[in-house]
């Protein structure tokens, strides 16, 4: 798969994860967690690695690291087959909203912004 496909497909999937023709209506702030699933053997990890620190800096949230090769039970309970994966997870542990793969910032910083909504700055 092209580098192009694949941010193609990033993008597409980065939309939501709420299913065919649904979005996931968005968490409280206070009550959602941000994951990165990643391994430290992936390029596109260590790229978006440096993606989510730049955000946790112009944000002040906290994006907690999932390395995949110390915790594969929490990537198979959410589901994630591709690296690097950001996950929105609710107060219920339900996941809310999905990127998947190496995305610029301001394509990060958008999909996540809805969950923050009136809280800017705030922590995790």
């Amino acid at each position: 798969m092209t580098r192009l496909m694949t941010f193609a497909l990033s993008v597409a999937l980065v939309a939501g994860c709420g299913g065919p023709g649904r979005q996931a209506a968005p968490a409280p702030a206070a009550n959602v967690r941000i994951l990165m699933f990643w391994t430290p053997r992936l390029s596109a990890c260590q790229g978006m690695n440096r993606v989510v620190e730049l955000y946790e800096k112009e944000t002040g949230r906290t994006v907690e690291r999932v390395n995949v090769d110390e915790d594969p039970d929490l990537a198979r309970k959410y589901e994630v087959t591709t690296l690097p994966t950001v996950l929105v997870v609710d107060e219920k542990q339900v996941m809310v909203n999905k990127v998947v793969g190496y995305v610029p910032i301001q394509t990060l910083r958008s999909n996540l912004a809805r969950h923050f909504e009136g809280s800017a700055g705030q922590g995790r």
